[in-house]
């Protein structure tokens, strides 16, 4: 049978239209590399805002509230005033440290004011190694910790870095703050990046892995000199933080708890007491800055039951030590 004309040019119409919307549409690779892609940028962000602390560190704080948490979660790092002689907040000057030119940089792909010319790997290399894309060493406090983020996960932090909308800050007070013969010293004591992130399934692991990133150990752990920590005494307590300023006058003066079990740490605290006290702790009260604290509730609510319940369960291997006491050290 003779098939009309018009009837072979509507099926073959429609054979192309079919053919043209499967190679337009997305096949099961490429949304699997989206799913993929849309999780660890998720990935990141949780991260980000929560257990690693980068927006919390690299954002103007609210002293108003209980914790300090940031004004606006922008990366756009704090302002640094140029300060004249003995008006330093911060600290004594040093030739390996010099505290006066510390200040949380914009970490926004700004072109100007941010790190716009960053790659991924540059910001794995400066939060786990310490070091600009230039080679010139970073403060510790970040990468004493940020050493213990795995690859993946650091490969997340970064390509959700990149992700960031550009702030334009100006810091004219920033500079170097430390010298290579303490940063080469320094790196040398830390155990190289993990590959993979502990699993989930192992809540003690998963636990340690959190509480090493998120600088759990490095403030609830007592020091006998900046950056040394008193053996065998890991969870007591006792470290000394100053909130606004290590010589500002009037500065509140801290000391951080103990959370081994010990009856003076968190013995008494129960899984659902434990995350309980961040919801309850982190849900922007009110302070002043004489009555705030170093701990950064806000932020750290912010992290998921299961992850704090590991942590928990982590804090629950120690054994119960009371808490120790600061030492007041000059730095």
């Amino acid at each position: 049978m003779r098939i009309p004309v018009t009837s072979r040019i509507r099926r073959l119409a429609c054979a192309t239209i079919n053919f043209t919307l499967l190679l337009w549409l997305p096949g099961p690779a490429g949304a699997d590399a989206d799913a993929g892609q849309n999780a660890t940028l998720e990935r990141g962000r949780y991260l980000a805002e929560t257990v690693t602390l980068c927006a919390h560190c690299h954002s103007a704080p609210n002293d108003a509230i209980d914790g300090r948490p940031p004004l606006v979660a922008n990366y756009a790092g704090i302002d640094c005033p140029v300060w004249g002689k003995d008006e330093n907040p911060r600290g004594k000057d040093s030739q390996d440290f010099v505290t006066s030119k510390l200040c949380e940089p914009n970490i926004t792909p700004d072109p100007a004011t941010g790190i716009a010319g960053w790659s991924k790997a540059d910001i794995i290399r400066a939060f786990r190694d310490g070091l600009r894309p230039d080679g010139a060493p970073l403060h510790p406090n970040m990468w004493l910790n940020l050493r213990a983020v795995s690859d993946e996960d650091a490969d997340a932090i970064a390509t959700y870095i990149k992700t960031l909308p550009p702030v334009v800050h100006e810091q004219p007070g920033r500079g170097r703050v430390l010298s290579d013969r303490i940063h080469k010293a320094s790196l040398a004591t830390l155990p190289p990046s993990p590959a993979k992130t502990p699993d989930r399934s192992d809540e003690a692991a998963y636990g340690k892995y959190l509480t090493d990133i998120g600088r759990c150990r490095y403030c609830h752990t007592p020091n006998d000199a900046p950056g040394r920590e008193r053996k065998g005494k890991a969870f007591t307590g006792g470290a000394r933080y100053w909130v606004g300023g290590r010589y500002l006058p009037g500065a509140r003066v801290v000391d951080t708890p103990n959370l081994t079990t010990h009856p003076e740490g968190i013995g008494a605290l129960s899984r659902a007491d434990f995350i309980t006290l961040f919801r309850l702790r982190g849900s922007g009260r009110a302070a002043t800055l004489a009555t705030n604290t170093v701990m950064p509730w806000v932020t750290f609510a912010g992290m998921t039951d299961q992850d704090l319940g590991a942590i928990w369960a982590y804090l629950q291997t120690f054994p119960p030590q009371p808490t120790s006491r600061p030492l007041d050290y000059e730095f």
